[in-house]
């Protein structure tokens, strides 16, 4: 590969893991509210934390935070 083919390479690995972190930030925000959702609706945290598998730490932190 020349020098111009490595860069394109890059650049386009560089989108896929751009891409890749804007869609796991909005995997997180939907966990979120489906959480937040849960809850409202007397859902178990815990039993929803299972589900998602996440700890009932981290369950519970996204609904503190939302």
């Amino acid at each position: 590969m020349d020098d111009r083919a490595i860069e394109a390479s890059l650049r386009a690995n560089r989108r896929r893991r751009e891409k890749a972190e804007r869609d796991v930030t909005a995997a997180r925000r939907e966990l979120q509210k489906l959480l937040v959702k849960g809850r409202k609706q007397g859902v178990d945290v815990a039993g929803m934390a299972r589900v998602a598998v996440i700890s009932r730490d981290t369950a519970h932190r996204l609904i503190r935070t939302a």
